[in-house]
């Protein structure tokens, strides 16, 4: 199997996402050491935080995430990123 990335980019902060992490991956403990965070076996995510976006008078952070996969297969992939889309997924109203 070759290595895959998943890119995204998120309005988000770092503190956010090593809060929310855990639930994706069942508890595993997250650490976050030089932008960059080993995961899972085979799943590293690194870390660019940019400057925040302005939208008028909101201010919004912006972190790209790189999923680095290796020796995944493709229904793993897309498995993690379903449930990792779903624990961050944020609603308004």
């Amino acid at each position: 199997m070759a290595d895959f990335k998943v890119t995204k980019i998120m309005a988000l902060t770092i503190d956010d996402l090593l809060r929310l992490l855990p639930a994706v991956v069942s508890g595993v403990e997250v650490q976050l050491v030089q932008n960059r965070i080993d995961l899972l076996p085979g799943l590293i995510i690194e870390l660019d935080q940019s400057q925040p976006t302005r939208v008028g008078a909101i201010i919004m952070p912006q972190l790209q995430l790189d999923f680095c996969f290796h020796d995944w297969q493709q229904t793993e992939i897309e498995g993690f990123i379903i449930k990792f889309d779903r624990i961050f997924q944020r609603g308004g109203g």
